[in-house]
């Protein structure tokens, strides 16, 4: 529902009339006319030049035929995008924002969207003239509210907390609104002395005023100057206000702004010039470096614990790539499976041309793995993990089993014409491969210094998942960056306490249900330094 403020006149007590428009000085692409509608940009210094021309530049690649004026108190400015360029005299020792005022009140259009020259279009603005037939003013809430305290009107109701002046539809033609506009820099210079900023003259006067507005989304001038901003779902952010997105380099914005315009629920992330978008409640992996450094310890661990509710069908998101595209960076990159491999983590072994042991017993596995292993640097280890030292009793195709190590072979006769005539033998028989506890199971395997362990322990799980850390614990092999647990087949008793043992040891855990658990470890992977 649309917020509309209807309040009685303010101090002036009286309707004041809109001042006349003053002439366009320049104009640009051939001198076309002044529409009745338009965008309009403030800018009284060069840096704020170059920001306009940022801005206009990706304005034009969302509404190319809009038509756009910058205002200015510099002389002769040459500017990129823009249609008209308009001088405005200010004094000297006025405060930039009395330009920008003044600059609204005398804008050449009858219904004008105002842009602070810190920002980069994402979406088309145009419904806001649509809403300006039916309100005289439209803007979004200010992130920080009632702000700042010293100058805020403490008389306002606290419900009110104020609207920011970064991003302001106006229709000029409504009355009230011009009115307002004209009593805007009385209203600024009563308040200039306490705060150099608009927003409290701005938002007090308009609460006192008799103008409709309209309170636009936070998509509309979204606040990335600030970290933990929020945008809402079916609809992507329509403008970024930031200094920093907009002195950004044109590759990163275009990925912020095609991560912005998602239509699910996200979260804006920054710390200082590194930024992330958030989508779920578990971070991305590129999020988990500013999660990490907002949050004090103790918040840390308990929003982890929260981000096990996760729905990645529904998100289109799959956390483990997001971790095998960082680790596909890693020379030398050296990975340890032990049971039957999960196809995801295969996949990963052969793209990264990883350095892999693969430890199965399961025979159809070993055929199938034979064919399926392109990495050069993978084989095979016909070994599995044990709580205690052993042999694991398996079945083999008897071409692969020397006859010394069948489990009761055929004796007598039979026995005879077997060894005589290898056909004879059945195709199947029972033999025994190794079954090594942990550091055993390394050496064997040949790979003491993992980046990856993935496992398939059916019914070890929790016991290969402590033998592992156990391991890193006695400094018998470097902490994994990265430990994926399949899922299929794991007791919701022994999921809870897979779940804990990684986390006590340091990891961050997601449990993926039938995906199985996977678990970074932010100080291996390079995401927090502590």
């Amino acid at each position: 529902m649309p917020v509309a403020g209807s309040r009685a006149a303010g101090a002036a007590g009286r309707r004041i009339d809109p001042p006349a428009r003053s002439a366009i000085l320049k104009k640009g692409n051939g001198g076309r006319v002044v529409a009745s509608e338009g965008i309009l940009y403030y800018a009284d210094a060069p840096r704020y030049i170059a920001q306009a021309e940022r801005s206009v530049a990706s304005l034009r690649r969302v509404m190319p035929e809009v038509h756009v004026t910058l205002a200015t108190t510099l002389a002769d400015v040459e500017v990129d995008g823009f249609d008209a360029v308009r001088q405005l005299d200010v004094a000297p020792d006025d405060h930039t924002r009395i330009g920008k005022i003044r600059a609204i009140a005398t804008a050449p259009y009858d219904k004008v969207i105002y842009i602070d020259t810190d920002t980069i279009f994402a979406g088309d603005v145009g419904s806001i003239f649509a809403a300006l037939d039916d309100f005289g003013l439209a803007a979004s809430h200010a992130p920080i509210r009632r702000s700042p305290v010293g100058a805020w009107d403490a008389s306002l109701p606290e419900c009110f907390t104020g609207l920011n002046g970064g991003v302001l539809g106006l229709n000029l033609t409504d009355p009230d609104t011009a009115a307002f506009v004209a009593a805007w820099e009385d209203a600024y210079r009563d308040t200039s002395e306490v705060t150099r900023q608009d927003q409290p003259s701005f938002n007090r006067l308009l609460y006192r005023s008799r103008v409709r507005f309209l309170v636009l989304p936070p998509e509309y001038n979204f606040r990335a100057e600030f970290s933990n901003q929020s945008k809402g779902a079916n609809m992507g952010v329509k403008v970024i206000h930031s200094h920093a997105v907009n002195e950004m380099d044109r590759e990163r914005t275009d990925d912020l702004i095609r991560k912005l315009s998602d239509d699910r629920f996200a979260t804006f992330l920054r710390d200082e010039d590194d930024i992330a978008v958030q989508f779920t409640k578990m971070p991305t992996v590129a999020a988990m470096p500013q999660v990490a450094r907002s949050l004090s310890d103790a918040r840390l661990a308990a929003a982890l614990r929260a981000s096990h509710m996760w729905d990645r069908a529904r998100e289109c998101r799959n956390l483990r790539n997001e971790v095998f595209d960082i680790l596909s960076e890693d020379a030398g990159l050296k990975v340890l499976q032990i049971g039957n491999p999960v196809a995801p983590i295969l996949d990963f072994i052969n793209r990264a041309n990883a350095e892999a042991a693969i430890c199965v017993t399961d025979q159809s596995w070993i055929e199938r793995l034979e064919t399926g292993i392109t990495s050069p640097s993978a084989r095979i280890v016909e070994a599995a993990f044990a709580v205690e030292n052993g042999d694991l009793e398996v079945v083999r195709r008897a071409d692969d089993v020397p006859l010394g190590e069948v489990i009761d072979p055929a004796t007598g006769i039979e026995g005879l014409l077997q060894r005589l005539f290898p056909s004879r033998r059945p195709e199947w028989v029972r033999t025994r491969r190794p079954a090594r506890v942990w550091p055993e199971l390394m050496t064997l395997a040949g790979i003491n210094d993992p980046q990856v362990v993935a496992l398939a322990t059916a019914g070890r799980d929790p016991e290969a998942v402590e033998a592992c850390l156990a391991a890193i614990d006695a400094g018998d092999m470097p902490t994994p960056k990265y430990i994926q647990v399949e899922g299929r087949k794991i007791p919701q008793r022994s999921r809870r306490a897979v779940r804990k043992a990684l986390r006590d040891g340091g990891f961050w855990v997601l449990d993926q249900g039938g995906s199985g658990i996977m678990a970074v470890h932010p100080v291996a992977l390079g995401l927090v330094s502590r």
